[in-house]
Parts: structure tokens; sequence; C-alpha cells
């Protein structure tokens, strides 16, 4: 049985996150499951993979803090290093 034939697939949050369950399973679905099994073996791998296959890192300028990569906006760097250093951007503790 090939990954694909595995895994339910459906979507499981507003974000459109794939559930991570088997085929067929019980209650509702997660889209977690893998990286809570590999958290059992390796507790900082494990929320490694959880934190970062969904959310991006951010900046304190422009870019939300730990934005998730689901989102339908996307901005590209170029955009982000304009609003960064536009006059319009208000200026926060972080700057």
């Amino acid at each position: 049985m090939t990954i694909n034939k595995f895994f339910c697939k459906k979507s499981c949050s507003k974000h459109g996150h794939l559930c991570t369950l088997p085929k067929g399973h019980s209650g509702g679905c997660s889209y977690t499951q893998v990286s809570r099994v590999i958290e059992k073996i390796d507790k900082k791998a494990g929320s490694k993979l959880r934190c970062d296959s969904y959310v991006t890192p951010g900046n304190s300028g422009a870019a939300k803090n730990r934005a998730d990569r689901c989102y339908p906006a996307q901005y590209s760097k170029q955009q982000i290093y304009e609003a960064n250093n536009s006059l319009l951007l208000p200026r926060t503790a972080f700057r």
C-alpha cells in the first residue's frame, strides 16, 4: 500500500490541512497525528515537525509572526521588503 492510499487526506481545518490518520479511522480527523507519533520517539523533532509544517517563521515587520502556510494570501520576499521599508508602516517596539 502506498502512502497516498494509506492516509484519509480529508480537509480537517479552516485552512485546508489534510487528515493524517489512516483511511476509515473512527472519530474526527487530525492533521497532527504523524507529528504526535514522532513526538513520542523524539519530543523536539516531533514538535518542530508540527510547528514548521504548517506555519512560517515570520518577522517583526510586515510579515505576521508564525503565519499559517495554508493561508491564501502569501507575499513575496520583495513585497515584504517593500512593506518593511515603507514610511507608511508603523514602527513597532521590536524595531
